[in-house]
């Protein structure tokens, strides 16, 4: 038995509770699957109202969720992923606050299922703007929770 589906964070997506508790669960898996994390900055809560990213990560591994090196996150939690990653991706193309693109990861998480993830995914690399470029969607996430909660039930 999973304890949380891609169908649960769907579900969970149109709520408040996603937009300000998203980059909590994702900072708690975060800090469940690494252990050489040298900075880790994911405001939750009403700290969301912030501006800047959603998330910054610096870590010294490679795991099979985070990237290696500096990776700066954003979440969208509305039903057009699509039309909210090339918002965030375009807004932080074109203003990185101080980070060099060339050298960090663009992260995008949705509560949702996106499909044709690999397709932006691909279409963004080849613009050579960021070192590289992940989606993490309701599926991934699904993975992500269950490697980090390995519980068995019965």
């Amino acid at each position: 038995m999973k304890w949380i589906t891609a169908t649960d964070l769907k579900r969970w997506a149109p709520e408040r509770d996603c937009q300000e508790n998203l980059p909590l669960l994702v900072r708690k898996l975060i800090r469940a699957t690494s252990t050489k994390l040298s900075k880790i900055l994911f405001p939750a809560g009403d700290n969301i109202l912030i501006s800047g990213w959603d998330g910054i990560l610096e870590t010294l591994e490679n795991t099979e969720y985070i990237p290696e090196g500096i990776s700066l996150w954003e979440f969208g939690a509305t039903k057009d992923k699509k039309e909210k990653a090339n918002k965030d991706f375009d807004k932080r193309s074109q203003e990185s606050l101080s980070y060099d693109k060339a050298s960090s990861t663009f992260v995008f998480v949705t509560p949702h299922i996106w499909s044709n993830k690999e397709d932006w995914i691909q279409e963004k690399k080849q613009l050579n703007i960021w070192k590289d470029i992940v989606v993490y969607d309701a599926e991934y996430l699904e993975e992500w929770i269950e490697i980090a909660l390995p519980l068995e039930l019965g």
